[in-house]
Parts: C-alpha cells; structure tokens; sequence
C-alpha cells in the first residue's frame, strides 16, 4: 500500500507542474474579465431575490404572530366568561340552599345570611368577586365599597337576564369596565351577580404575551412588541420610550413604524448602526396594529444590499479569481486522470470485479483476489475487513427500515415526515396517509408538496403547518383541514410537530393527519339526542308539576271535610250536653210565672231558684270550655294519666248516651263497672301505674270517636236497654282499653 500512495503522489506532482506551465496567461485573463461581470449580475439578482424571500418570511412571521394574540385574547375572554358563569351559578346554589333552610325568617334576614358566604367567594386569582342586587337595582352587597354607591339600571340587569345569557358590561371608561354575569333569585326579588375587572384581567394577559415573545428566539430577525406612545415591550430595550430616537438617515425609525400600523400594516425600512463594523446596516419591517391593545406588533431582519454597494463589485471580483483559480486546479486534476487513466484501468476493473462478487455471494474469494495486480491486490486484502464490517452495516441497517416502515403502517393515524435540509422533501408516508388522500407512498417520497401538487391537485396544504411548527419550535401546530378526495369530502385535524437535532434546531417536521368525519356525525347525534333527552325532561316536569298541584288541591279539600266533620261533631256534642240544661231552664222559667200567679213565690224561693238558674248557665260555659280544651292541639309529648283522660271523654258522651236510652259504665283493672252519668273523678286518676307519655288531646278525640261508633250501634236495637262498656288494664307497664258496646258488648276493639 505504501508503494502504491509514493507512485500516485509523483504522479499528481508531475501533472500539477505540468498544468503549471501549460496554461496560458492571456486565456486565464479573458476568463477572470468575463466572470467578474457575469458574478455581479448573479449577486445583483441574489440580492433582490433574497429581499422577497426577506419579505414573506417577515409577513409570515408577523401575521402568524398577530393571529396567536388574537386567539389568546378570545381563549381569555371565554375564560372570563366561563368562571363568570360558574361563580354566579355557585352564589346562586348557595342561596339557594340558605333560602330552603330559613324559608320563614323574613327576606331581610335570609339575604344578611346569604351575604357572608357570598362576600367570600373570589375567583380568578382574587380579582373576581360575587355581590348582589335588588330588583330595583341597589347594591345591597359587595366585597368593593365603590359598588355600593353605584347603583345599576334594572333594566340592563333584566335585559341580561333574560336575553343576554346573564352577561353584561358597565363602567362609565375603559379603565373602571367591569364583565358581570346575573342570575336572578325571583323568591327574594334579587340579581346574584358575579363580576371582574376586564381592564385588570387584560393587562394581565398582555404582560404574559410580552413575557412570551421576549422568550422566542429566531434565527433570521427579532419578533417586536412597542406601544403607540413609543415604549418598547421586548428584547433587550424592554421598558424604554424610543420616540425620539432616528436612525443613521435621520429617519424617525418609530414614528414610521407607528404610522403604518395605523394605516393597516405593512414593511418599513430603516438603518441601524453596526456595532462591530460602525457601519449602517440597511433593516426591514412587516408591522400590524392591535387596536384595543395599542400596541404596535412585527418582526424586523437585516437586508442583504451588497449588490447595491462598491464592496459588492470587490467581492464578485475575488469569487472570479477564486473561481479562475478552481478552473486551473481542474485541468490539472483532468490532466492527472487522463495520464492515470491508461495504467489504472485495468487494475480498477478488476478491483470492481472482484468487490462486486464478493457482495453478491457474501464471502471473499482468495482465487478471484490472486488474478489482480499486484498493488491492487495488496488494497483488497486491506478492505477485506472493512468489506465485511460494511455489508453487516447495511443488511441491518435493511431490516431497521423494513421493521420502521411495518409500524408506521400500521398506525390508524396518516403520518408524514419533511427533511427541512433536503428542500422539505417528503421522507415517510405511510400507509393511512396513502389511503385517505389517495396517493401511494411511491409517488410522494423525495417530492416536494408542489411537486406533489402537479401530479394530485386535491393534495392539500400542508406548507403553512410545517413552516409554523417550525417557527415556533416548541409548539405544536393543530388545524382543521377539509379535504375533497374520491371518496367524498372529509373533515380532518392536522397537528405539525417539530423534530430537534442535538443543535436544538428542527430538522423534520411530523405531520399527522386524523380523519375526524365520524366523529362529527356522531357528536351533531349525540346533541341531537341530548336536545329530546331536555325536552322530555321537561315535559316530564311539567306533569310532576300537575300531578303535584292536583295534589295537594285534594289534600286541601280532606282537610275541609274533616275539618267540617269535626266541627259537626263538636256541635251534636254540645247539643247533646246542652238539651236538658236548656230544658230544665225552660221548665224554671215556667214555674217562675206559675208561683207568681198562685202567689206562692217568695224570697226563699227565688235564691232557690236563683241558685239553680246560675248552676245550668255555669255548666253550659263550662261544657263549652271543656269542648274548646279539648280540641286544643298539643305541640309537645306530655304525662297524662289514661283513666282520667277516658273519664273526659266519657263525660263528653253522657249526654248523647242518655238521649240514646244507652247506659254508659267503665271496668278498670277488672273491676265492678262504675256507671258513668257526667264528669266523675276516682282514685284511679291519680294513680301512677295509668300514666303513659302521648298526647292527651289526641287521645281523648280517638276514645270520644269511639264512643260515638259504639253509640251509634246499639241505636237501632228494640227491646232492652243498650248497654256500653269501657273496659281498661294494666299490664307489664302497657295500658289497654276495650270499649264494647250492645247487649253482650258487640262492639270491641283489640289490645293497643
């Protein structure tokens, strides 16, 4: 091998000396005169190409930039609105649930119940707060004292009620604007309101996206943020007011900048000093307006204008040296080979041969290696080994392409892969991705998009996606894409994920592409299935309303029936009591009128008389307190002794008894009957075995009830004076009456 390097190396040194003298000065001459020209127009039209490429690449940027902003500000807005939304309807659950618990303690004490909890619950990181206010518009709380002395028109708070979907905006400026969200409370006549500062919340979101493009970095020119007043909000000036500063041309770089934006947009361009060099650098501009904000938005770069200055003629000179040098230089190689040629073709053709059939049988032969020269032989057995280790290289490197593109085919999802140092050349496409546009694998690798485009017009553009995923590196860019192929239209999500080589810089753009078209369909049926699902709940609480005012209409109208049946009872209950008291009035009366005719009244006689008129009328007020005693409802369980109680209620029933001829007795404890002829009293009724714990009122209702259905049995019996009974026992500290009513007491009810 050594000998073989010592002949080639005389050999190249003999042809460059050669070539040396060989080429003539006067041809080299003609040669750098015609490049030179020839280079500056190349670097003339460079340069203006380069300035367009400048130029999309800057309103790209720019427009890609303002269409973030814009989304980040409606993704905060519906931010807002949503905690807005929850906020209110959680103040309103709470009161709610206060409102259900003192239902009967007045609307002024249930709303200072209401205040406490509502006054502290914030949002939003404390700037949003819940008050509330009264149908007529008065703050009646809130966490701000400058609320309360500001009331709200109760229209706009209706309005925003009922068609508004509870937003609405106050504040007399910009500064004091405030987004509430209203629910109206209609059992206390109040609006439950949640609201925030949106100035507050705004600036809040303007500094995170200052924070966020200062923390961008790009490659070719700087994304930009200054105010309309002059101050700059990224890069290295951050915070600073520029107005008054001109650039090298005396040209005021921010004023024009502002002018424009305001107009719409566009480029402006402007020079810089260069701080190495001292020399003004020529700069371009794409700025947009953001209106609400005022804030001016773009991106600026450096301008290539060496085909416009005299150092452009100077450089395009050396390049035509530099390449007059390169011709030379390859004549003399042309020269080396021409003279190489004839010795060394022989033993590179062999060589050839010889590598050739040991790849195709994968093993070296030692015959076929003895038949070459004898320098080239010495070379085959140095890359022998190198041989070996190459094609295990390669036969590896077969199966890990084999085994990559098996799972990339058998993933659901469309998936392609763009080498953004190979021209975005499309490097994978698998199988779904073939599938769903209708274009195999064949014709789309080592093709660009336009490429693509000219054979399959309905490819779509994927040419915007990769380039943002590869501005903003490390987002990912998803889109909706609709794409029109021959198996109708399909509506698609595209997402755009940048690849990073150990530089940090993107290397491959990802794409994948999901085919949403089913997923639509079903989501429009589920909401069609959702709105029947409402409907039918409301018709069903419609019914349940109904069924539940039917309702309680019929529990009213018992109450009214037992009620009137009571009250009839009460007065059969008096008119029995009250018939021979009035009677017996009646006849005293009477006899008063006779003794006065027959003249036998005297002094005596009328105390006598006095005294027996006065008693009637006491029992009649008396039997009129015990009917109103007794049905006075008790509110609480007291002791009452059971055999007094049955005494009450017996006496309650004497007077219908004995207008029935029916002869009313009570057996306690197994003993004799006791007839029972008006209110009587026994040592029974204080004794403690009888006591129980109830409700005395209700108890005697139920007996007296009783006793009534047990009078009403033997009414209709001839022949023999009815009898009823009351029977009442003691046992094990349980009490039990048996009423039983008729000659052989027919009438009786169980142990209780």
């Amino acid at each position: 091998m050594r000998n073989i390097f010592s002949r080639l190396t005389t050999v190249i040194l003999l042809c460059f000396a050669a070539a040396g003298f060989i080429s003539a000065v006067p041809f080299a001459l003609l040669f750098f005169q015609k490049t030179n020209e020839l280079e500056y127009v190349k670097a003339e039209s460079a340069a203006s190409e380069q300035t367009n490429l400048i130029k999309t690449e800057l309103k790209h940027d720019s427009e890609l930039f303002h269409s973030y902003i814009n989304h980040l500000r409606l993704e905060s807005k519906q931010k807002i609105n949503q905690k807005l939304s929850d906020s209110a309807s959680k103040a309103f659950l709470i009161s709610k649930e206060v409102y259900k618990e003192h239902a009967g303690g007045g609307r002024e004490r249930i709303i200072n119940l209401i205040r406490i909890p509502l006054l502290h619950l914030r949002f939003l990181e404390g700037s949003g707060y819940t008050f509330a206010v009264s149908g007529q518009g008065k703050v009646l709380f809130s966490p701000v004292s400058a609320d309360i002395r500001n009331p709200i028109d109760p229209k706009k708070l209706k309005t925003a009620a009922n068609e508004n979907h509870g937003f609405m905006t106050i504040g007399d400026n910009k500064s004091q604007e405030k987004q509430i969200f209203v629910k109206y409370f209609e059992e206390l006549d109040i609006y439950i309101c949640s609201a925030v500062m949106t100035n507050d919340f705004e600036k809040s979101i303007m500094r995170k996206t200052a924070e966020f493009i200062s923390a961008i970095e790009s490659e070719n020119g700087d994304l930009f943020i200054i105010t309309n007043e002059g101050t700059v909000l990224t890069g290295e000036n951050t915070g600073q007011n520029l107005m008054e500063i001109s650039d090298p041309d005396g040209r005021d770089m921010l004023h024009s900048h502002i002018s424009m934006a305001k107009n719409g947009g566009g480029f402006i361009y402007y020079s810089l000093q260069d701080f190495k060099s001292g020399k003004p650098v020529r700069m371009l501009s794409y700025v947009l307006p953001i209106e609400d904000w005022n804030w001016v938005i773009g991106k600026t770069a450096p301008v290539n204008n060496a085909a416009f200055s005299p150092e452009a003629s100077l450089t395009a000179q050396d390049t035509a040296k530099t390449a007059a040098a390169f011709f030379i230089m390859c004549s003399g190689i042309i020269l080396i080979f021409l003279y190489a040629r004839r010795k060394l073709n022989k033993g590179v053709s062999s060589l050839k041969d010889t590598l050739n059939g040991t790849f195709e049988i994968r093993k070296t032969d030692r015959n076929s290696a003895s038949l070459l020269p004898f320098e080239f032989r010495e070379l085959y057995e140095s890359l022998r080994p190198v041989m070996s280790v190459l094609f295990e290289e390669s036969r590896h490197n077969n199966e890990q392409k084999k085994f990559f593109k098996t799972v990339t085919d058998s993933i659901p999802l469309g998936v392609y892969a763009k080498n953004t140092k190979n021209g975005y050349r499309f490097s994978l496409w698998n199988d779904a991705m073939a599938g769903m546009l209708n274009i195999p694998a064949s014709s789309a690798l080592g093709k660009t998009e336009d490429e693509l485009r000219e054979e399959y017009p309905n490819l779509p553009v994927f040419r915007s996606t990769d380039r943002d995923a590869e501005i903003m590196k490390s987002f990912v860019i998803i889109k909706e894409l609709e794409i029109h192929s021959s198996s109708g239209q399909m509506r698609t999500t595209f997402t755009g994920i940048p690849l990073f080589n150990s530089q940090g810089d993107v290397e491959t753009v990802l794409g994948v592409l999901e085919n949403n078209t089913s997923g639509i369909r079903l989501e429009k049926e589920l909401i069609a299935k959702t709105a029947q699902l409402e409907e039918l709940n409301r018709n069903l609480e419609q019914a349940v309303a109904a069924e539940t005012e039917k309702r309680r209409k019929n529990e009213h109208l018992l109450f009214e029936q037992s009620k009137f049946t009571a009250m009839g009872q009460m007065i059969n209950s008096i008119a029995h009591q009250w018939r021979q008291p009035i009677n017996a009035l009646g006849l005293y009366i009477q006899d008063f009128e006779d003794s006065f005719e027959s003249g036998e009244m005297n002094l005596e006689y009328v105390k006598s008389m006095t005294e027996s008129c006065m008693y009637l009328i006491l029992y009649l007020s008396k039997t009129i307190d015990d009917f109103r005693n007794f049905y006075a409802a008790n509110e609480a369980r007291v002791r009452f002794n059971i055999v007094e109680m049955v005494f009450e209620s017996l006496a309650m029933a004497t007077a219908k008894a004995e207008y029935a001829n029916i002869e009313l007795t009570a057996v306690i404890n197994n003993s004799k009957p006791i007839s029972v002829t008006g209110n009587i009293k026994t040592d029974d009724c204080k004794n403690k075995a009888f006591e129980s714990e109830g409700f005395p009122t209700e108890f005697k209702q139920v007996m007296l009830n009783i006793y009534h259905n047990g009078c009403d049995v033997p009414c209709n019996m001839v022949g023999q004076r009815p009898l009823c009974c009351c029977e009442q026992c003691s046992r094990n500290k349980r009490h039990g009456i048996h009423p039983c009513a008729g000659n052989n007491c027919c009438y009786r009810n169980s142990w209780k």
